[in-house]
Parts: C-alpha cells; structure tokens; sequence
C-alpha cells in the first residue's frame, strides 16, 4: 500500500508540475501542493517548476528525482563522478533506494546516439573508472539494438543497458544501476 501511495503521490506531483509550468505556478502553489502530497505519501517532496523536476523521499530516506520538461534531472548525490553517463544522455529520472542496508542508485536518460557507438563508449567508460566487466551482451534486431553490461568493482555491482527501438534508431534508452554487492 505504501508503495502505490509513493506512486500516485509523486504522479500527482509530476502531473501538477505539468500543470504549473503551463500556468507559472507561483512558489506559494508549490509549497502547497508539496504539503497535500507530504500529508498523502509520509514523504517529503520538492517540487521546482522552473527546472521542471520533482523529488521524493521518503520516511527511510531513499530519493527519487524525475525530470519532466527535457532539460534532464540530477544524478543520485553519491554517484561515482567517473560513471556518469555520457554528455550525450538527458536524465530523465534516478533514484537512490536503501533496502535491508544494501544501496541501489539507478539513472535513465536518453540520447540522440546510436546504441553501438553509446555502448562502446560506456565500455571504455567502465574499465577506465576501475570496473572489471562480467558480461556483454550485443543484439541487432531490424531497426533497433540492445546492448547491456554487468561489472562489478569491489562491493559494487553496475548493470548498464542500452536500447533504441524499432521506430527510431537515432535515439537511446540508456539505464544504469549502481548497487553494493548483498
């Protein structure tokens, strides 16, 4: 129940920020609208229509971010620097979960790249920041490719997948997660 009530409140949020950018919400409408979805969730949420981002977090601490104008959200705020995803790629949402003490960050963003050029860039990116790469996984399907990685560092274990679908293969779906080894 908690988790469909964190849904809907941050849906509501996301919905409201649409809403707000159409209709220059003022600071005032913001706080309040944070406030009914704090009272609803038990989380704390910022909502910033400027930069068209919203931010959850809830009564344990674990964050999510979603951007939803384009300009792209933030990285978690203890990513590793040497793995942030290319220039190329907008955020579009990441999120930071603790659960039983182990630690998840994930980033999604898209990129006007193809897959293949994105993932050998991402390849180069992993070994350079110390990761040792455990699988790789290439597909070519008419119109669309996927490309996805696991490799770890240390305690650490870092998936990465990379797809374009079969309407434009210009553009990417890039997902990394980032999580302590349980």
């Amino acid at each position: 129940m908690i988790g469909r009530t964190k849904l809907v409140a941050v849906g509501l949020a996301f919905g409201l920020v649409f809403a707000g950018a159409a209709c220059s919400t003022s600071d005032a409408a913001e706080k309040l609208t944070e406030k009914a979805i704090e009272n609803q969730s038990g989380g704390d949420v910022d909502i910033d229509s400027e930069d068209g981002t919203v931010k959850y977090t809830d009564e344990n601490g674990n964050e999510t971010e979603m951007n939803v104008d384009g300009s792209g959200a933030s990285l978690p705020e203890d990513w590793p620097a040497d793995l942030a995803p290319p220039d190329s790629v907008t955020l579009i949402s990441t999120g930071t979960t603790t659960v039983d003490g182990v630690k998840t960050m994930t980033v999604l963003g898209e990129a006007d790249a193809s897959v293949a050029d994105l993932g050998e860039g991402v390849k180069t990116q992993i070994t350079d920041a110390g990761f040792d790469i455990t699988q790789d996984t290439t597909s070519e399907v008419t119109g669309g490719g996927y490309v996805g990685l696991t490799a770890t560092k240390g305690d650490q274990e870092l998936t990465v997948a990379i797809a374009s679908g079969s309407t434009d293969d210009s553009k990417a779906t890039v997902t990394m997660t980032l999580a302590d080894k349980s």
